[in-house]
């Protein structure tokens, strides 16, 4: 018979609070000595039902320490290094599992039955004691034999022209993207038993947590920007795609930074195609005496700015953004707050980089320690962490976005469809003036409905013409803005855009979806079929921009 008399100190005050161990002897105690069922100790202390299963039959829980003694002798963890190492598999990512079977298969060959076996758990353990913990790999770019060889040809060149990293205004695009797919490795999330509760019964908060919504194809844009020792240029946005048509007035943006910062400084830009194209090319030798004539291709370790967007993406990663508009000014928030100490020290290091690849041409994968001076206070030099400073950097003290290139094949298409819905708009107001006209008596009806008052008959005709002359106005503004839309350039109809309408074209759509132009109180664009926030309004996109130019 089962004792149902409880001994003087309970076992479990609050099982949040204590150890694994006593909360299973707590659970063997439950079984032992207590009338309940499984379901109810389960119930009680808040635990699967297989866990008390698994703890009813054991013994060694109410001991102070568990020792087991490992099965695996010399040989066999001389076979699991080797699997480990990839000499034996020629795996080098070979898992635990697929070690642990391997090791049953080969030392219970010949045997009718399984006299040894070890699990992956133990396997693992023996991996970390023999060889290092586990490290993820990470994707890097390859180099060629031809890459190698304009790498060394690269340096030579700055060599003859004495060329320092100082004197170098280096410059690259990057690509925002508002939706960032997740990493399950890196994206964990730990609950209390309550939310386990809770997350078990099936609540929406919670179950998102564990699985985010997100679209299939994510929007963004794309920023170009430049930097050098002497500090930072303002932010470019551009709309679409980089295009030699686009990439042209970025270099007038450029001109201004370098003039603003150093005007002795050397253009750098890295092997994109539309960089390298005659138009731009042309526009680079009058516009730039001081230019790199050459970048080595597939040489983003050489490129100072390439770890600037990565530690802004760091940063943006970090807040999640509900709109594109709150991430531009995210973006701008922390380019303009880049600290200068921050692009002198990358720009040294390219100086070391320098020394490090000028006979192989190899990829970098450690910089040599730096050599200290030696002063005359022989003092110990902290290497200060460098921080993103909130300070308002005295170059980029305003947050505000002036700097906005487009793609003329996104301009042609927005032009199209700010014209259809132009056409729309005239469409509905036609279908609205025959709503008017058959509400409204015809000319006939009004004499004989007032065939015995002459003075009220030439009222309601005058009125009638008034009405009728304000339709037509309506219908003539619709027509004439269509017309000067059609005899517009593309260039042209954009620059009579305003900044808040410029700001909300700087997208690029990874599908080609419909994107319709509409506005709500004259001054946005709708968002695409992919987005969720969308205006119902169907006025004018360009209703201001064209009065003015009438005007």
């Amino acid at each position: 018979m089962k004792s149902n008399q409880q001994p003087n100190e309970v076992p479990l005050k609050g099982h949040k609070m204590i150890s694994k161990e006593a909360l299973r002897g707590a659970i063997q105690w439950e079984c032992q000595n207590s009338n309940l069922t499984l379901n109810q100790i389960a119930e009680k202390f808040k635990v699967s039902k297989m866990t008390v299963i698994k703890w009813k039959k054991r013994d060694y829980v109410n001991a102070k320490e568990r020792n087991r003694k490992c099965k695996a002798n010399k040989r066999h963890i001389a076979f699991i290094k080797k699997m480990g190492d990839g000499k034996y598999t020629g795996i080098e990512q070979a898992s635990c599992r697929m070690i642990a079977a391997k090791l049953i298969r080969h030392f219970n060959k010949g045997l009718k039955s399984i006299k040894f076996s070890l699990g992956k758990s133990t396997v693992n353990k023996i991996l970390n004691q023999v060889l290092s913990k586990p490290r993820k790999t990470k994707q890097t770019f390859r180099l060629y034999k031809k890459d190698k060889i304009k790498r060394i040809d690269f340096i030579k060149y700055i060599k003859q022209m004495q060329i320092n990293g100082k004197d170098i205004f280096f410059t690259d695009e990057s690509r925002f993207l508002l939706d960032t797919p997740l990493n399950p490795q890196t994206n964990q999330i730990r609950f209390n038993q309550e939310d386990l509760a809770k997350l078990r019964s099936g609540e929406e908060k919670l179950y998102e947590k564990l699985h985010v919504p997100l679209p299939k194809y994510t929007t963004g844009f794309m920023v170009a920007g430049g930097i050098s020792y002497y500090g930072v240029g303002k932010l470019i946005f551009c709309v679409g795609t980089m295009n030699t048509n686009c990439y042209l007035p970025t270099l007038n943006y450029f001109k201004e930074d370098i003039q603003r910062l150093s005007p002795n400084l050397y253009f750098q830009q890295d092997g994109a195609k539309c960089h390298w194209s005659r138009k731009s090319m042309e526009k680079i030798v009058d516009e730039f005496p001081n230019h790199l004539e050459s970048w080595p291709s597939n040489s983003p370790d050489l490129s100072p700015i390439e770890e600037i967007w990565s530690q802004i993406k760091e940063k943006v990663s970090e807040r999640k953004h509900k709109s594109l508009d709150d991430l531009k000014r995210h973006v701008v928030f922390l380019w303009n707050r880049i600290p200068v100490s921050l692009c002198r020290k990358l720009i040294r290091r390219f100086n070391r980089k320098i020394k490090v690849i000028k006979d192989t041409g190899e990829r970098i994968n450690t910089l040599p320690p730096r050599k200290i001076k030696e002063r005359k206070k022989k003092r110990i030099r902290m290497k200060l962490r460098i921080r993103w400073e909130k300070k308002w950097n005295i170059d980029n003290h305003d947050d505000t976005i002036e700097r906005i290139v487009f793609n003329d094949k996104n301009l042609a298409e927005n032009k199209k469809r700010a014209i259809k819905a132009i056409k729309k708009q005239l469409t509905e107001l036609r279908k609205q003036y025959k709503k008017y006209n058959k509400e409204v008596l015809t000319d006939k009806q009004i004499k004989h409905y007032h065939r015995n008052d002459y003075r009220q008959m030439k009222k309601a005709l005058a009125e009638k013409k008034k009405e009728k002359q304000k339709w037509n106005q309506k219908f003539d503004a619709q027509k004439t803005k269509i017309e000067a839309l059609t005899e517009m350039t593309p260039n042209d109809w954009y620059e009579s855009l305003k900044t808040e309408l410029k700001m909300k074209m700087i997208r690029f759509y990874p599908v080609k979806g419909k994107t319709l132009l509409s506005d709500s109180n004259g001054e946005t664009f709708a968002e695409t079929q992919d987005l969720n926030q969308r205006d119902d309004n169907n006025n004018d996109v360009v209703d201001e921009a064209q009065d003015n130019e009438h005007a």
